[in-house]
């Protein structure tokens, strides 16, 4: 299609006079630094910020925004954007400054985008600095500042900009590269001067490189290499302003390594880290730019990781939801195609890189062999016009654009299901990127059958069929991997495969090699400032022309040329090609940067080459003047977080927070003028936070020199702790040193300033692994490992002896044959133990150290430990996972005749613990497993397999919180990295309230399982995790050993206080078990029930030491009124017709007034009742008919209570602020619909906020509570 420039006088005038000597000369100082100055010549001007047609020296007002808007209330977590838009004077040459601060603490520092050129600083403390600091929660502010900035003309509809580049002559390439012989890479990809291709599934990084212009090797002696980066079976690389950019994997990481590729020798330009890939060949797929980020998908990450080449920083990944690797070589394969990247892996996802969402319509869509599909290719109209995506090596399938099926044109159809033509064999290792704007090209084989022969297709959308006159029998190479096209020659197809050797073809012919029969000229933009934040449009708003200069001393008409356009890809783009040059302009109106991307070239000819030849001479050195309207300048700042603020030692439940106030300043001065500045402030409600939101992850290191557990960099763990009766933790597993003690390998004691090894010895008591630690009261510490010799006694093989009073070892009379994984006290001074030795359980006297022979459990025993009633349980690698032991018959026995059990205990059992009548077990399978002793059934904590993966360990503190440590990245869709805890309600992750992260690094484990091994309550109930796990919540030291609350302090008071039962596995009395929620907070007059065994007998209840009054005593359950008390944790003591009592739990108290005695109807301080309501539309807060009949019977049920309160919790995958509106207006809308109707004569309490966390899309939901 032709167009035809606008003619007018007025116009062509406005563009020459934009170009004067004076103006085309100067400079904008900070701009050009982030060009390629071997393509500009000059920036004519900047001509911005005038939204109206303004005299010289005018100004239009500077303005701010923030999103949300000021004086919002706003939760811990919530972002804030804040946008300064400055205006600047017309024809003038000045300073400028614009600057976002906030208060020290209070905000995470995000994105930051400023224009291009501008100085960027960052306020830490009171003082500014040019470098991001690497925790960027130190910085309180942001500058962006340009000096001797020359601003031009006004223009009507705009800022206008113009910028100019100088062309390259389009030459012919080497058509066939030979192997180097040093490894072969997947992809291959050009810079103007080199053939570059990354070696693939291979352990460190290997650039290699050839010339275009010969094809020889850049470096006949070595390839370019950076050891430690692996990369995936599709290494490629990006090449964006003289640099090179290649997703790899190092350390359980994705990265992206840069590479400076301006001239040789390369060198390195560094890396970065975006995201979690557990090897490069296990989770990378294929690359894909998209004009600003490289993108890369992840199975570990489950997502579409993603970097900024423009800032050379990690942008916000890109979660797709069921996302899974392909089960081909290449584990997914990415594409970009119309602004769109398309992934296909286990589906084929869509999504928006610009505005990271996900592609409306019905994406992702399924394909029946979805795991081995190759990338998606373009489908087009006739004309070329992009209306959906294809596959092309399993299923044939095509989309349109809303990823609804649609018919593939039958020709293409037929080439990809013959032999001679469809996709050859190899499909999980290929890929074709290489189409134009109505051509598609891949390698087939002559036979069909496998890709010993490469023959190049090509399918032409304009007709329906294959391309006319193109060759087939031409040889492209045997084993291609994948087909790219030519950005600066879109009619050569390059290619690569197995052998190394990499070849081209014509586009047009089919031919090898790229010929190049007519004089071309290229012009590439890659590198246009960027002047405000608009993510749309980023440096252009609208194209207007095109101007086209020939060199000085050219005789030839510009009006004898015709311009083409070709976006990011190298592909032309439909309806901008062949345009005319009337008056050395070529007109782009209509023009769209969503086409082009950001990264696009034009490329220049003759209109007839016969009659009027174009020289190379010319063509090398043409002019092309850019002009295009560009956005004002802007500063845009994220708080991507707001950060709590907490006090050094937290009392109450929750902690106020103080405004965050954000101060904005713009500015700038005209040389010889007075400084015009504005500001703005804005005020910004904080919610109150939890105390949870205030801690911080921590460890225990040295009063002096703040070390702790070590291995001196090897890998290590930590999988025993225990508290002993000398008021000291003790910790055993695989170390060097704890505290910089050298003789503390293996096994080391804290006594709450310092470490220290146990025992008196010169050397390590212990030389090996210690897998279990216990103590007995008469003041013994037992250990048991993989040792071979404890404190110099040879014969503590295994298990050892460690009295607290001599400070000497001993073992037992019989050794044992293999290692102790696990130690139990039982009962008349017999210790039990289990692991790898014959037998696989024994019993020790402790006294004697003689053994007490057991019947053998037949595998590995893990774990051993008692129940309230003193009998002995094992769990392990044997037949069942999970006994219990019979002792009048002496043998082992199943612990359930549930016959159901097989279907919870699904592998090795590793822990168990026992509370309320009930036996809580983990292993090697995903969930929490319950038996209920009383009812002899099992079901899931929480009602379902969570956490989603295998357990070590499990513990519950006295309120009944059920902690569970292990290697799993979810529990029931909430983020918990490996430690979870299950509060009766719902799970919860423990993430720091500084880093913002709970990730825990295992990457250096020992052995083949690898995260949390152990958890034990601290004195004042703070669960201390042990494991192969290092930097907890990235933090560095806390290593291996790890705890996430109030801080731990260990005096002799301190264990005095400890609330654990003395001899917690002997059974006095009946399991109890709360009616309502187990920790649910209550008051003086509440009723409460109570359900157990023996509790007939009961004739006397203490709380807190005071007598509750039983209001009823029947059918094992007893009806109480709790006494005053004081707001708090309090003890509950049964008393027995036989005169016994016995301690058996908490209850607490959220007040301490005094509630008088219930009356009938509507007894006062009853305890709350809940309904969880779900079922929510996607992104939708209408209830539906199903909501409002389930609240409606909800009121119904209990319309005598005085409060409704209503709370919207936010859904996944990812927290935002919409997510947060969203929930509140869902809350809102329940509790309006009920005091409307039933709850009309309720009190409707403030909305609170939901939890910040990720709940499954069934999930969504809003707790509706009633209270008095």
């Amino acid at each position: 299609m032709q167009r035809v420039a606008r003619t007018g006088a007025a116009l062509r005038q406005r563009a020459e006079d934009s170009f004067d000597d004076d103006l085309f000369g100067a400079v904008i100082t900070g701009l050009l630094t982030a060009f390629p100055q071997e393509l500009i010549v000059a920036i004519a001007g900047l001509i911005l910020a005038t939204l109206q047609p303004l005299p010289a020296s005018a100004t239009v007002a500077t303005t701010f925004s923030s999103t949300p808007s000021t004086s919002s209330s706003l939760s811990i977590d919530a972002s804030i954007d804040l946008e300064t838009t400055l205006g600047l004077p017309t024809n003038s040459t000045l300073d400028a400054t614009m600057e976002q601060v906030w208060p020290d603490g209070q905000g995470l520092m995000g994105t930051v985008t400023a224009p291009t050129g501008w100085a960027l600083q960052y306020r830490v403390g009171q003082s500014w600095q040019s470098s991001i600091p690497a925790d960027r929660q130190t910085v309180s502010g942001v500058r962006a500042n340009a000096t001797a900035l020359q601003t031009g003309p006004g223009t009507a509809n705009g800022a206008q900009a113009i910028a100019s580049r100088v062309s390259t002559i389009i030459t012919a390439d080497a058509s066939s590269i030979s192997a180097s012989g040093r490894g072969d890479g997947w992809d291959v990809f050009l810079t103007p001067q080199y053939i570059l291709n990354v070696y693939h599934h291979d352990s460190n990084y290997r650039l290699e490189c050839h010339f275009r212009s010969t094809g020889n090797l850049c470096d006949t002696n070595a390839v370019y290499t950076v050891n430690g980066y692996a990369t995936g079976n599709a290494s490629s690389g990006t090449y964006y302003r003289g640099k090179v950019y290649s997703a790899v994997t190092r350390s359980g990481n994705a990265e992206i390594i840069c590479t400076n590729v301006t001239a040789l020798p390369f060198t390195s330009c560094g890396s970065t880290v975006v995201g979690a890939a557990s090897s490069a060949q296990g989770a990378l797929g294929t690359q894909v730019f998209d004009g600003q980020r490289v993108w890369v998908g992840s199975a570990s990450a489950a997502a579409m990781l993603c970097f900024d080449v423009t800032s050379g920083a990690s942008c916000t990944a890109m979660p797709l939801a069921g996302y899974a690797s392909s089960a081909a070589a290449i584990k997914s394969f990415a594409t970009f195609i119309g602004g769109k990247i398309y992934v296909a892996a286990n589906q084929i996802y869509c999504f928006d890189p610009t505005t990271s969402t996900v592609c409306s319509g019905a994406w992702p869509v399924s394909v029946n062999s979805g795991s081995s599909q190759a990338n998606v290719i373009p489908k087009r109209t006739s004309g070329g016009v992009i209306n959906g995506v294809c596959t092309i090596t399993q299923d044939l399938i095509c989309y349109d654009l809303t990823g609804a099926s649609v018919t593939m044109p039958s020709a293409l159809s037929t080439m990809l299901t013959t032999s001679s033509t469809k996709v050859h064999g190899g499909i999980s290792y290929f890929q074709s990127t290489a189409w134009t704007g109505t051509r598609q090209y891949w390698a087939s084989n002559p036979t069909g059958t496998d890709w010993a022969t490469g023959r190049a297709q090509c399918y032409d959308w304009s007709t329906g069929a294959a391309c006319a006159n193109f060759a087939t029998n031409v040889d492209i190479g045997d084993q291609r991997y994948a087909l790219t096209i030519d950005a600066s020659n879109t009619n050569c197809i390059w290619t690569n495969g197995n052998d190394g050797t990499i070849t081209n073809f014509d586009g047009t012919s089919g031919a090898a090699g790229c010929p190049v029969t007519t004089t071309k000229a290229a012009i590439n933009y890659s590198a246009l400032p960027r002047y405000s934040c608009n993510v749309a449009t980023q440096t252009i708003r609208t194209f207007q022309q095109l101007q086209v200069v020939m060199p000085s001393g050219s005789t030839f008409n510009t009006s004898n040329l015709k311009v083409s356009v070709l976006d990011g890809s190298g592909v032309p783009v439909a309806g901008y090609q062949d345009l005319a040059v009337v008056g050395g302009y070529a007109d782009l109106t209509g023009l769209s940067v969503a086409t082009t991307t950001t990264e696009f070239g034009f490329v220049i000819e003759s209109v007839n080459p016969t009659t009027y030849a174009l020289s190379t001479q010319d063509a090398a050195a043409i002019t092309g003047n850019l002009i295009y309207e560009a956005d004002p300048v802007q500063l845009c700042v994220q708080i991507s977080n707001v950060m709590p603020i907490c006090p050094a030692n937290i009392t109450a439940g929750t902690v106020t927070q103080p405004d965050l106030v954000t101060t904005a300043t713009a500015s700038y001065t005209v040389s010889g003028s007075a400084t015009v500045s504005t500001t703005d402030t804005r005020t910004f409600h904080i919610d109150p936070v939890t105390k949870a939101q205030c801690y911080i992850w921590q460890t225990f290191l040295n009063t002096t020199g703040g070390q702790g557990v070590d291995t001196g960099g090897l890998g290590g763990l930590v999988d025993t702790i225990v508290f002993g009766p000398d008021h000291k933790m003790y910790v055993g597993g695989v170390f060097t040193n704890a505290g910089s003690v050298d003789t503390a390998d293996n096994l080391a004691v804290w006594d709450g300033t310092a470490w220290a090894a146990v025992g008196t010895g010169t050397d390590a008591a212990i030389n090996g692994r210690v897998n279990s630690i216990a103590y007995t009261t008469d003041g013994n510490l037992l250990v048991g490992g993989a040792f071979t010799n404890a404190g110099s006694v040879d014969a503590a093989d295994y298990f050892a002896i460690y009295n607290l009073t001599t400070h000497t070892w001993s073992a037992a009379t019989t050794p044992l044959s293999g290692s102790v994984d696990t130690i139990a006290i039982g009962t008349g001074g017999i210790a039990y133990l289990g692991g790898t030795f014959t037998g696989k359980v024994t019993g020790v006297n402790i006294a004697t150290g003689a053994t007490v022979t057991m019947p053998t459990l037949g595998a590995e025993v893990l774990k051993l430990g008692l129940s309230p009633d003193g009998t002995l349980y094992a769990g392990g690698l044997f037949s069942g996972y999970i006994k219990k032991y019979d002792a009048t018959n002496s043998q082992w026995v199943n612990v359930s005749a549930d016959t159901n059990q097989s279907n919870f205990i699904t592998g090795a059992v590793t822990d168990f613990t026992f509370s309320n009548g009930k036996l809580y077990v983990v292993g090697l399978f995903n969930g929490v497993a319950v038996l209920d002793l009383t009812l002899d059934t099992w079901s899931w904590l929480g009602g379902a397999a969570n956490p989603a993966g295998q357990a070590r360990a499990i513990t519950i503190d006295d309120a009944g919180n059920v902690y569970v440590g292990g290697y799993f990245t979810t529990a029931n869709s909430v983020a918990a990295i490996d430690v979870a805890m299950w509060d009766g309600v719902v799970w919860h992750g423990f993430r720091d309230a500084r880093t913002l992260s709970m990730a825990m690094d295992t990457s250096g484990h020992i052995g083949s399982w690898q995260g949390v091994w152990e958890v034990t309550m601290s004195p004042n109930q703070v669960a201390i995790w042990g494991g192969d796990m290092v930097n907890c919540a990235t933090r560095a030291d806390l290593d291996y050993l790890c705890y996430f609350g109030d801080k731990i302090t260990l005096s002799p008071t301190a264990l005095s206080q400890n609330t654990t039962p003395a001899k917690p596995w002997v059974y006095d009395g009946p399991q109890v078990v709360w009616q309502s929620t187990y920790n649910e907070d209550v008051k003086g007059g509440t009723h409460l029930v109570l359900k157990g065994r023996l509790l007939a007998k009961t004739n006397k209840i203490l709380i807190g030491g005071k007598e509750a009054q039983i209001v009823s005593v029947a059918n094992g359950e007893v009806e109480v009124i709790l006494p005053p008390n004081a707001e708090g944790r309090q003890p509950v003591v049964l008393g027995f017709s036989d005169g016994s009592f016995t301690f058996e739990s908490w209850v607490k108290y959220s007040t301490a007034s005094v509630v008088g005695t219930p009356t009938t109807g509507n007894p006062a301080g009853r305890p709350p009742v809940t309904i969880t309501i779900s079922g929510f539309a996607d992104g939708s807060p209408v209830l539906t008919k199903t909501i409002k009949s389930k609240i409606n019977a909800f009121i119904k049920a209990h319309n005598d209570y005085k409060n409704i309160s209503c709370v919207g919790y936010t859904e996944g995958p990812t927290v935002l602020k919409t997510d947060f509106a969203l929930s509140r207006s869902r809350a809102k809308n329940s509790c309006d619909f009920a005091h409307a109707g039933l709850a009309k004569l309720m009190k409707v309490l403030p909305l609170k906020q939901g939890q910040d966390v990720v709940e499954k899309n069934a999930r969504r939901r809003v707790v509706i509570t009633l209270t008095d």
